[in-house]
């Protein structure tokens, strides 16, 4: 909106320019974590083309000395100051409840404490030093910030009092009044989220959200009403949720949407015993364990190595996101220290990993797919190091060990 000008009298030697003259009035509904629309309302001074004003400190008062002095009627009249009133409160015709509004002043301007007189709260500005001379087109600017309205639509009327701009009795006391008009503030979503993004099976979402001039909010799924004091939304779940919050406000809606998922099945470790006797594993967030394509209880476990046995092989079921986990201790290759291989499934893809280290061997070459292949994939990686590659199926593996004699063996994987 164009900014409002205001001139009472045509021997004035300034107008006084309100740079918006619409403020965005809050819903005061109550809802928990409200954060408010703010508001900023700047005002322009320009002396006018062919005049002069002087704004007078001898004493040098701060503005709120100069407050201070008028509390106690003591007389200022020798000094310049500005005095902003508002209508406070929240009823028709009021601007609003804030009692401490920051004001924004150029250098060498200072502003009192604001205090409620007879309806109205207002505040002092003052200029610091001794005189401030403003030929034509001089101007000087002050701005309300972040000021908070809870009142009623409609308008409210700031008035700006100058005193003592001059010896006359007309520049002692020049009233200026700007209407303001207050407009229902657009409602806003400014954060919904959930506390832990991800969660396990069967634990409790928990929601908070941050709105402001909403009327009513509603979650879903679950048809969560958000009333006064409700602070989060809590609802167990079994799989991943994507929750939704329709925010109404005074003519329009909003929506927005947050996501909670599922902590996979992970395994912790799985290996050898240093006796090398026995396979030990330890797992988290799995609904099912198996070891060997046994069923296991509970999230770790152990399990002796037969003498013929040079493979180990354990699986884990969760939400989604299923890994199973293969490792390699052939007995006739004392040079093998680590090989295992790691599946995890996607679904419509899967992740192989491997991982491994070796000693006195040249190399470990991994053959990915059929040796006699043509278009099998070899890729040498060292004697140490893992590797991972998206892939739609996993097919056949092979590592090839070389040794420092040139002689090769081959591990099926």
């Amino acid at each position: 909106m164009m900014g409002h000008l205001r001139l009472i009298n045509e021997k004035e030697p300034f107008l006084v320019r309100l740079e918006d003259n619409t403020v965005a009035v809050n819903e005061n509904t109550g809802l928990k974590q409200l954060s408010p629309t703010l508001n900023r309302l700047a005002f322009h001074v320009v002396v006018l083309p062919g005049s002069t004003i002087q704004l007078l400190n001898p004493r040098r008062l701060s503005a709120e000395q100069i407050q201070m002095k008028l509390l106690v009627r003591e007389t200022v009249e020798d000094t310049s100051y500005i005095e902003v009133s508002l209508p406070f409160g929240e009823k028709e015709g009021d601007l609003t409840n804030q009692e401490d509004i920051r004001l924004s002043l150029q250098k060498g301007w200072s502003a009192s404490k604001w205090r409620v007189v007879e309806g109205n709260l207002s505040c002092k500005i003052s200029y610091e030093g001794s005189l401030l001379k403003l030929d034509a087109l001089g101007y000087l600017s002050f701005a309300l910030t972040d000021l908070i309205s809870y009142a009623s639509p409609g308008v409210s009327v700031i008035q700006l009092t100058f005193f003592n701009l001059g010896n006359d009795a007309l520049a002692r006391r020049i009233y200026k009044d700007f209407p303001v008009y207050k407009k229902p503030a657009k409602p806003q979503i400014h954060s919904l989220a959930p506390m832990n993004p991800v969660i396990l099976p069967g634990a409790e979402a928990i929601l908070n959200w941050q709105v402001s001039a909403v009327q009513t909010a509603r979650i879903s799924p679950g048809e969560f009403l958000i009333t006064q004091g409700a602070a989060e939304y809590r609802r167990v779940l079994q799989k991943p949720q994507e929750f939704f919050m329709l925010a109404q406000g005074h003519e329009e809606s909003v929506t927005s949407s947050a996501h909670v998922y599922m902590v996979p099945p992970f395994i912790k470790s799985f290996g050898l015993n240093a006796d090398k006797d026995k396979v030990t594993w330890d797992t988290a967030h799995a609904a099912e364990v198996r070891y060997m394509g046994e069923v296991k209880e509970g999230a770790s476990g152990e399990s002796p190595v037969s003498a013929d046995q040079e493979k180990a092989v354990l699986s884990c079921a969760g939400y989604r996101l299923p890994i199973e986990r293969s490792i390699y201790f052939p007995r006739g290759y004392p040079e093998i220290k680590v090989l295992e291989k790691t599946i995890l499934d996607f679904g419509s893809y899967k992740i192989l990993q491997l991982n491994w280290e070796a000693e006195a061997l040249q190399a470990l070459i991994f053959i990915i797919g059929d040796p006699s292949d043509i278009d099998s994939q070899q890729v040498d990686q060292g004697i140490k190091g893992g590797w991972e590659f998206p892939l739609a199926t996993i097919p056949m593996i092979s590592a090839i060990g070389k040794k420092t004699d040139g002689t090769t063996f081959q591990i099926p994987l």
